[in-house]
């Protein structure tokens, strides 16, 4: 995958579309994109338990994991 997008915003609206879109043109040029939003998805705030800093993984089992999956194959994000 070269570009990822990642929506933050709860609601599909604007953000959402413009960040398809932009997505759509780089498609059209030739690049592998993925889309993540974190509309609808089971997001826990950070604790800042420094688990993460010991586990190297977020002690918080949530929906970030397919976020975290797909940020090292990205080249852009």
């Amino acid at each position: 995958m070269d570009i990822i997008g990642i929506c933050g915003s709860p609601r599909k609206q604007a953000t959402e579309y413009v960040l398809k879109n932009a997505l759509n043109t780089l498609e059209d040029e030739g690049y592998e994109t993925e889309f993540f939003t974190v509309r609808g998805k089971d997001l826990s705030p950070c604790k800042h338990c420094d688990y993460c800093l010991k586990k190297k993984e977020c002690i918080n089992k949530d929906d970030m994991y397919t976020l975290y999956d797909l940020l090292p194959k990205a080249k852009g994000i």
